[in-house]
């Protein structure tokens, strides 16, 4: 299984690259005939005040 992190940009540091992640992150699976599932974690921006 393939699983990729869509974080946005210059944001890198301050997410974690779990489903726990404190920007609450949105996942898809996608799943081709002959292929492996793949999953995409789709990380939202963290207000800069929030920690």
């Amino acid at each position: 299984m393939q699983v990729l992190h869509q974080i946005p940009a210059r944001q890198t540091r301050r997410h974690e690259r779990t489903l726990d992640c404190p920007c609450h992150p949105s996942q898809t699976v996608t799943k081709r005939p002959g292929e492996q599932p793949a999953v995409t974690i789709t990380h939202h921006p963290i207000p800069k005040d929030s920690r």
